[in-house]
């Protein structure tokens, strides 16, 4: 009888692979601090430096400071909304990749700016946070 090497803790988890291609820096937008705080807290970012705005203002105002390879913002936020960020993104900051979260489903039809990688739907799970980080690229 042959016995089986154990492999390493988290490599036959799901979501591990894309664990290792989390972004370089990640922008969380949204009004709510403690949604802030969870979304940055998630497990999956310990590869990652993680920032924080609390309106699609101050997250434009980072951006050009370099380095954000993905947006996670609210879609309803104070002032500016994050479709506006998104816009905004494609037009200052075409290699930064925008993931949108609200609880209310666009309508129909709604075409996004083209940084939209996702939409999503609160809360977010640690699974398809790993997905999101996974399909946005890595920065330089």
């Amino acid at each position: 009888m042959t016995r089986q090497r154990p492999r390493p803790p988290g490599r036959d988890e799901p979501g591990a692979a894309a664990a290792s291609a989390t972004p370089r820096l990640l922008l969380v937008v949204g009004d709510d601090r403690p949604v802030r705080a969870a979304l940055a807290a998630l497990p999956g970012l310990a590869r990652a430096r993680v920032l924080a705005a609390a309106d699609a203002e101050t997250a434009a105002a980072r951006l050009p400071e370099g380095g954000v390879d993905l947006v996670l913002t609210e879609v309803e936020l104070p002032g500016r909304s994050g479709i506006w960020l998104a816009e905004w993104v494609a037009m200052h900051a075409p290699a930064v990749r925008v993931v949108l979260m609200s609880a209310t489903l666009p309508p129909s039809g709604t075409v996004f700016p083209r940084s939209v990688l996702r939409f999503v739907r609160p809360p977010i799970s640690r699974g398809v946070l790993l997905e999101i980080l996974a399909d946005a690229p890595a920065g330089p």
